[in-house]
């Protein structure tokens, strides 16, 4: 179970005489760190939970010692603790990425289609539903997905409510402060919130107002009905 030592890192900043430092982990357990560490006569309160910090002439004696050197990348990776964790998360979620690029996304499955698309501007296309004081509704839909854009007047208020079709609202301009469940966020351009069925949701529009557009499936049912 090694002790692993990553390269020096300048850092201006610090209000130290001494501005090069390291981290120093473990490959296994935390007391084969301290019993590591205290070889190097470093008291065990300068432990920071998860590595100890060392200056330059530390680093040189823990590799003589047999502390392995390693890139900051790697040593993130294999270090016990929480950051350890999350960083081998991180690193299991960009493996299966990779597996999905050789998978082709373009594999042309199925027969293909002779059926017509549809290219449609919504804000001027669509005639606006005006369900909701303040809200304008401007809604396209399959039988299997429905797209709405949702503008708000400044201020306008989405009350609180849920729904059994699943939905992604995704905000293109203004502000909306917007909460699910037990969380409210602040949500601005580019923002998104994934709502599963039947969790509570609402918010309201900033003074500027704001565009969202939602995405339900299956199609949202009462829009579907004032549609009709």
């Amino acid at each position: 179970m090694p002790v692993l030592v990553d390269p020096l890192r300048h850092y201006a900043h610090v209000r130290l005489a001494v501005k090069d430092w390291c981290h120093m982990a473990v490959d296994g357990s935390f007391e084969e760190l301290h019993a590591f560490a205290a070889g190097l006569g470093i008291p065990r309160h300068r432990f920071q939970g998860d590595h100890y910090d060392l200056p330059p002439w530390l680093r040189s004696r823990a590799v003589e010692l047999g502390a392995e050197e390693v890139p900051t990348a790697e040593l993130l990776v294999r270090m016990a603790g929480p950051r350890g964790d999350r960083a081998r998360r991180r690193a299991a979620r960009t493996v299966k990425s990779a597996a999905m690029t050789e998978q082709p996304y373009f594999d042309d499955s199925g027969e293909p289609s002779d059926a017509a698309g549809i290219f449609v501007r919504p804000t001027e296309d669509v005639a606006p539903l005006e369900l909701i004081p303040g809200l304008r509704f401007q809604p396209v839909t399959t039988d299997a997905v429905m797209t709405n854009f949702v503008t708000f007047e400044p201020g306008a208020d989405a009350a609180m409510h849920h729904h059994f079709e699943q939905q992604i609202a995704i905000v293109v301009s203004g502000e909306l402060t917007f909460t699910v469940g037990a969380e409210t966020r602040v949500m601005r351009p580019g923002d998104l919130v994934v709502i599963p069925p039947h969790v509570p949701h609402g918010g309201f529009a900033g003074p500027e107002g704001c565009v969202a557009i939602d995405v339900f499936t299956p199609p949202r049912q009462g829009i579907a009905r004032a549609m009709e």
